[in-house]
């Protein structure tokens, strides 16, 4: 405080102190020199609250007790309205009230009290533009310095500041953009370096369309994800002059910005059809029991039956196609029996090995690599089901299979199913196989 004093700092702005509760005591221990005991035990909780697992001398009663020892003004920077927003249902509403409550106070004190240099102690997320909402940095034409507390075998010297991306406690792992124009790691004898989260595992990548989101460093972030031939695919997620991430190697997203990194994978999911996934997703975790089982297509053209086995290990087995592109399986005597399609193959696989298929995770729109190739999505009644194929301008088209009042099945998007009726959905799959010329997808 006192290099602070000498170097012209007349007012220490304070973040969690409240403007109508607390300014009135904060003059008043200026004027006297005398901490009034309501502001003492505020001080006191808020040191606990905000530091819960520290014992040392750092806290906001001291800074408040050495400003004014140096001569510095405290100034409170809350209020009511801006502390307490619980009740508000928005990532970003902290930031909005508190930053411009924040600015107001102090643009009134500095015309109130004539220019002067001040400091403002605040949370790392008011400081710069953070969650797309102007950093008190911005609204003050100020400089903004992060400070970070570390063992001391990382402590740097002051650097140039860049965004990062941080997770919800050290450790954890990021999930929004933050940054400042300076940063400076400060040593702490005893401190121990936050125990290191899971790490992504590229093995995690079983399934074209599979995704993971990579942090090498808490400065980047990849998309990792399985491209159609199988081969593992990363591309950079950047981050914006407001701190939203985007991503531009995915034509249906380049043009989308994002406030964190679980609104990116979201998308990746929703409208790229990709598939996110983690240790959980794996085999081995998913396939808890015996006779449990799940379809993975590591590639466009591979596509394999993964089961738990009677001796308790997981077993592979590759779903072959004949020359008729009909499916079948080498296994359990069942080598001479084709099917139409794979979930023809499932439901034979449920029926006569007795095997119990875990949910799928994936999108079926995944598996519609090539023009003409189609799968049938089944709805929750047998009679609800939706054909999804791919056009031959490469997009993928979804129709509704419709019943009529005899329970018949029908499609009338080709002219070569019109009027057609069909008593079963697997005579309207042989149809759009044999008469439409469309390919079941493996």
């Amino acid at each position: 405080m006192k290099l602070l004093k000498q170097e012209g700092v007349k007012t220490l702005y304070l973040e969690h102190l409240l403007t109508d509760l607390h300014q009135a005591e904060l003059d008043l221990f200026n004027l006297t020199n005398k901490m009034p005991e309501n502001l003492k035990r505020y001080l006191k909780k808020l040191d606990a609250r905000q530091m819960p697992r520290y014992n040392g001398d750092d806290t906001y009663t001291h800074v408040v007790k050495a400003a004014n020892k140096a001569g510095i003004r405290v100034r409170a920077l809350d209020c009511t309205a801006s502390y307490h927003v619980k009740d508000m249902y928005t990532d970003n509403a902290r930031a909005n009230l508190f930053n411009y409550f924040a600015t107001e106070v102090i643009k009134a004190d500095q015309l109130a009290q004539g220019p002067h240099h001040w400091v403002a102690l605040i949370g790392d997320s008011h400081c710069d533009t953070f969650l797309g909402v102007p950093g008190i940095a911005q609204l003050q034409d100020a400089v903004s310095l992060r400070i970070l507390d570390v063992p001391p075998s990382q402590a740097l010297p002051l650097q140039r500041g860049e965004w990062t991306i941080v997770g919800p406690e050290p450790g954890a792992p990021g999930t929004k953009a933050l940054r400042s124009d300076f940063r400076l790691h400060v040593g702490i004898a005893g401190m121990h370096a936050p125990f290191p989260g899971t790490a992504t595992d590229r093995a995690w990548l079983k399934n074209v369309d599979d995704f993971l989101i990579e942090q090498p460093s808490s400065t980047e972030a990849n998309v990792v994800f399985r491209v159609i031939l199988g081969a593992e695919a990363s591309a950079p997620i950047k981050i914006d002059d407001m701190g939203k991430f985007f991503i531009e190697e995915f034509p249906l997203l380049k043009d989308k910005r994002f406030t964190t990194l679980e609104q990116l994978s979201k998308a990746l999911k929703d409208d790229a059809y990709m598939t996110p996934v983690s240790a959980t997703t794996l085999p081995s975790a998913r396939l808890r029991n015996i006779g449990d089982a799940l379809i993975e297509r590591p590639t466009f053209l591979d596509t394999w039956l993964v089961h738990h086995s009677n001796s308790g290990e997981i077993v592979r087995t590759r779903i072959e196609q004949d020359a008729s592109r009909k499916f079948f399986i080498k296994r359990w005597n069942l080598d001479n029996k084709r099917y139409r399609t794979v979930e023809h193959l499932i439901e034979a696989l449920k029926k006569e090995v007795h095997l119990s298929f875990v949910p799928t995770t994936a999108s079926p729109r995944t598996r519609l690599v090539s023009a003409g190739e189609f799968v049938v999505e089944q709805g929750t009644l047998p009679s609800q089901a939706t054909v999804l194929h791919r056009s031959n301008n490469m997009e993928i088209v979804s129709t509704l299979v419709q019943t009529n009042a005899q329970g018949q099945f029908y499609i009338d998007r080709w002219p070569q199913l019109l009027n057609k009726r069909y008593s079963t959905l697997d005579d309207l799959i042989d149809a759009l196989i044999k008469d439409v010329g469309l390919t079941a997808a493996s």
